[in-house]
């Protein structure tokens, strides 16, 4: 476990260090290549590592979460899954996928998964992810799929603090 121990410090250590401003920024640029690796980056700095022994590093994940939603990546990834790239709609799907699931929280004041599912709705999301659902390529589809249903869990069912 020491592996995902790292792992998860080194996810901390880059939203620490003011990574995600220019990565939601690079969401927006012209060249594909750029969305495609600022997308599959957001994808891993929002996933959570299941750490159990140190429940404050998911605690700190989830956090990240919440950061990345707040610099305005949700609007970028949501356009991201109309591109004519499919390594773009892969990596833009799964990020949404990771904002989207249930998580651990210990803070009222923290954007709750709950909160993000709705703003994915609410922001016209249904439309850009219900096509991918039928996309040619199955990882798109997979990843299309898990969002939808994370979108639809009412409770979660990963361990909730309060």
């Amino acid at each position: 476990m020491h592996g995902h121990d790292s792992l998860a410090t080194n996810k901390i250590a880059i939203v620490e260090a003011g990574a995600l401003p220019p990565l939601v920024s690079c969401l927006t640029s012209s060249n594909v290549g750029v969305q495609e690796q600022a997308a599959a980056c957001l994808r891993g700095l929002s996933s959570n590592c299941m750490i159990w022994r140190e429940i404050v590093i998911l605690i700190i994940l989830a956090d990240n979460q919440s950061r990345i939603v707040e610099e305005g990546a949700l609007g970028c990834l949501l356009e991201l899954l109309r591109s004519d790239s499919k390594d773009v709609q892969e990596h833009a799907c799964g990020a949404l996928r990771n904002l989207s699931m249930k998580r651990c929280r210990i803070e009222m004041s923290m954007t709750l998964p709950a909160d993000i599912s709705r703003k994915v709705v609410e922001e016209g999301g249904l439309s850009n992810i219900v096509p991918l659902m039928r996309s040619s390529e199955e990882r798109i589809q997979e990843q299309a799929i898990t969002l939808v249903r994370n979108l639809s869990v009412v409770g979660g069912i990963f361990l909730f603090l309060r």
